[in-house]
Formats: C-alpha cells, structure tokens, sequence
C-alpha cells in the first residue's frame, strides 16, 4: 500500500509535468536576448498549425522616447546583439543598412542605389539566408495552436527577425511597447493595393504606382491590385469598396484580371467571375473559381494575378484632408470558416486655392467683381467649374479659335470674386497654373500679365498605415489692382488754371505785339 501511494504520486507529477510541457510548447519558449529594456512581446495570429516559429533579435533597444501626438518627435537607440555581429561585419550590413558609430550606436541607411526606402525587403531576406545555418541564434521558438496564435512573451525590446518553417519571406519588426501584433502571412491569399499617379511619380514606383496619388475631380483614377494565390487556397473572393469621392468608371470594359507584372497577359476568363452588384457596400468582387484554385493546387505554384480597374474622382471627393479612400482585401477558406485579409487602402487627393483681389497694395481694401480664367500648366486649356468652385473639365483653346464656342459665353468659365474679394477653387490635381484677369472692377486697370499658382505638396509616411500621406502647402493667389488718378474737370479748379494760363500768355503777344509796332514806327 505504501509504495502504491508513491506510485500513484508520481504518476501524478509525471502527469503535471508534462501538461506543464504541452502548454508551454504550445504557447513558445523564449530564452532571452539582450539589451537593458525588458517587458516585450511578440504576438502571431493567424499562425499555421503544425509549424515552428522562430524570433531573432538582431538589435537592441538601450533606449527611447515615444511621441504619441508626433510620430516624427519619437527617438530610438539601438545597439547590436553581440551574436549578429558576424553577420553586420561580413556580410556586407554594415554602410549598406545600418551605419554604427564609434560607441556602437546604429543608425539606418535603408536606401538602394536611386534613393527608394526599399532596404528593410532585402535586409530581411539576407538575415532570412543567414539564420538558415545560424538557427541557434533565435531567442524564441513557438508552435502554432487551434486559435493560430502564437505569444512570445518577456522580450527584451529590439528590432526582430520573425521566421517560419512554411518557407515565406521573414518579416522585421521593432518591440518597443508591451505587444506588438503581426498578422502572418504565410500560405494564405495576399491582397496588396495601389494607385497610380500620373505626373509626381517621386512617391511611386517607375510605372506610377504607390499608396497615394492626387488628380483633378473628374479625372480617371487607375488601380492595380497584386493577388497572390498559394495551393490549397478555397473560395477565394476580392472585394473592392470606395468612398463616395471614388466612382468605378465604365465597368464592363475597365476592370481586368492579368498574369503578369506588365499586365499584358490576361487571366483566362472562364475562371473567374465579375460581380458589379454584390450588395455588401462594395463597388464589386472577383470570384476566382474552385477548378482554376484546384489546378494551382496540382501544379503546387503560388500564383500571382494582377488586377487592374479604373475610377474617376467625383463631386463628392473630399479636398485635401484624409483624401479618398479605395479599399480592398480577399476573402477565402471553407464555407462555415471564412477568413478576410487585412484591408488594402489607398488614397487619391485633390486639392484647392484661394483667390484674394484688393486695391492699390492694401490688402484691407478688397475688390469684389474682378472676373478671372484659369489656364493649364502651358496655357492651352481653360477650366471650368460648377457653381460652389468646385472644378468641372478642361477646354482647350482651340475650341474658341475654331469656332465651336465663346469663351465669353462658356458656362463657368469665368470666375468672379465675391464681396470679401476673393475666390474659392478646389478640386485640383497639384501642379502650376495661371489666373488671367478678363474684367478688372470699374475704376481699376486690369493686370497686364497672368498670375502663375503652385500647388505644391509634402510627402510623409503614415507608420501607422504604413503608407505615404499627402498634404498641401498652403497658398493663396493675392492679386493687387491699381487705379488710376482723376484728370481735371470742367468746373474745376484744373479749367481755372487753365483760364489763368491762358489769360498771361494773351496778355504777353499783346504786349509784344504793341512793342514791335512801336519799334517799327521809330524807325
């Protein structure tokens, strides 16, 4: 009896213990990293089951000062984990990626060649290659659970490297609060969305597209959405929604699949179908059909689809601001189970000016009924607007000259300043334009020359969106008239001058005339 109450305690602890075991397996193991700042964590959702998760410090934070109001005000001090310094000293990182002082510090380059912040992609890629014969180096290891969450929990704070065995591209990520949340992508459907811009292209990529662009209200808007499909991918579904300043244009001919980057090579048709009414607040959904999902499944390829689409901005599109939201993301995943990627946005800006008229250099003095035209960059087009200033189209002088209409005469073609001497013009793509002046107020000279406007713009990225984000330098066209001085009147005290003039030199040919004769007469 004695040892069969020893034998059941142990079987007890045996039994604990490896519960202990399983949960801690399940959730992940963590076994340091470096730095004085502790506290951390790293949470994975939508990890998939079965596969391990690894986490790799490669810089520490010493220290650092957190904005939340001014992102831009935030500061951050990072050093490197003394086990990847074989990796910063030999493999090319250092000056390439990171610039490290005399003390240690590091500070980042992340810029390729022509200057585009795309460094962070091929430094992940390259600690990807590194860790393949370092897998030692990771401070943590985890496995997926039913929920597809993972937790690593009390990290030191730093910037990491986050890999799995499912095979895709490792992700960076800085802990610098007490969690920090990543959505995993490996092996499901990716929905990555971007507009292109027609003329600023600094902001994009070589073909125009990025994050945001601005236009004219009324202008086409083209989209461009990378879809990648890996094998075993079900019920696949992408899902557009645009704000009320977005409208889809022409539909049945604008929204295209592809199957490469050029966007040359159109997807068959037959598999997939285009809905333009789906009755979820969305403009319109692509449903991939299961026989084309079942065939990337046989031939075990992820596949790539690019689908383009085109816009125009509307009425109703907000000037400047937050800008026009187009948003997309894919659905997917057995019926009963369905999963959503996270949402794709863009932004398309539009942008407005004041005009303020005044007399004779006081700005206080302001001049209602000056009538004014805007022109295009090179003063080929003349623009047009509705009633509230809101911009309307373009019209090329040519029309005028041969024939086909008045300026005089064209509907909202002339602009006029109201009672406070200004006017309000919005709805504009950034660029340069000019004011003519058609009609100065009675009284004033009208300008001889036109008025040249700059819509100009700053660009910054929104971490939070991890995006770019416009805005507007303001500006204000301030235009001055001179009038012109009174002449004399009849009546006035400038015709009694006159008379008085008039009067002396009268007075002197009499004189003179009188004097000659005199003088004839002597002789």
């Amino acid at each position: 009896m004695k040892y069969a109450k020893k034998l059941l305690a142990f079987l007890l602890t045996l039994a604990m213990l490896l519960s202990l075991s399983i949960t801690a397996f399940a959730e992940s193991y963590v076994y340091g990293g470096e730095g004085p700042l502790g506290g951390g964590s790293i949470t994975i959702d939508n990890a998939v089951e079965g596969h391990e998760y690894r986490i790799y410090q490669i810089l520490y934070l010493e220290s650092y000062y957190l904005d939340n109001e001014n992102h831009d005000n935030s500061r951050y001090v990072y050093k490197v984990n003394s086990s990847w310094d074989e990796f910063v000293n030999r493999y090319g990182i250092r000056d390439r990626f990171l610039h490290i002082d005399d003390q240690g510090y590091v500070t980042w380059i992340m810029k390729d060649e022509e200057g585009n912040d795309t460094g962070a992609y091929e430094f992940a890629r390259l600690a990807g290659e590194y860790i393949k014969d370092h897998e030692d180096l990771a401070v943590g290891v985890g496995f997926a659970v039913n929920d597809g969450q993972i937790t690593f929990k009390d990290l030191k704070l730093g910037y990491y490297l986050v890999d799995s065995t499912v095979g895709s591209v490792c992700t960076l990520i800085t802990t610098r609060s007490p969690d920090i949340g990543l959505w995993d992508k490996n092996r499901v459907p990716i929905n990555e969305k971007e507009v292109q811009e027609d003329d600023n292209i600094e902001y994009s990529d070589y073909y125009g597209y990025g994050s945001v662009n601005d236009a004219d209200i009324g202008q086409k808007v083209n989209f461009k959405s990378v879809i990648t499909i890996p094998p075993g991918s079900e019920n696949v579904v992408f899902h557009d929604t645009m704000s009320s300043g977005l409208e889809l244009w022409d539909p049945e001919w604008s929204i295209k699949v592809y199957c490469d980057v050029e966007m040359i090579q159109e997807l068959d048709p037959n598999s997939y179908t285009v809905n333009l009414s789906p009755g979820d607040g969305c403009a319109f959904e692509i449903s991939f059909k299961q026989e084309y999902l079942d065939r990337l499944t046989l031939s075990a390829e992820t596949a790539q689809l690019y689908v383009k689409y085109t816009a125009r901005l509307t009425q109703n599109a907000v000037i400047g601001g937050e800008g026009n939201d187009n948003t997309s993301y894919l659905s997917y995943g057995e019926e009963g189970h369905m999963q959503t990627t996270p949402p794709s946005i863009t932004k398309t800006y539009t942008w407005n000016f004041d005009v303020l008229k005044y007399a004779n250099g006081d700005k206080s003095k302001v001049l209602e009924g000056a009538e004014f035209e805007l022109l295009n960059y090179d003063k080929t087009e003349f623009a047009v607007f509705h009633d509230d200033g809101k911009f309307w189209d373009w019209v090329s002088f040519s029309h005028v000259l041969e024939g086909e209409s008045e300026l005089t005469e064209f509907p909202g073609a002339r602009l006029t300043t109201n009672d406070q001497g200004k006017i309000e013009i919005a709805g504009l793509d950034s660029g340069t334009y000019y004011l003519r002046e058609i009609k100065a107020p009675d009284g004033y000279n009208k300008q001889a020359e036109d008025t040249e406007i700059v819509i100009e713009l700053d660009i910054s990225y929104d971490a939070d969106h991890c995006a770019n984000a416009l805005t507007q330098i303001p500006v204000t066209a301030e235009i001055n008239n001179q009038s012109g001085t009174e002449l004399p009147s009849t009546g006035g005290m400038g015709t009694t001058i006159f008379y008085m003039v008039g009067s002396v030199l009268l007075v002197g040919a009499a004189v003179l005339l009188i004097t000659k004769k005199r003088v004839s007469a002597a002789e």
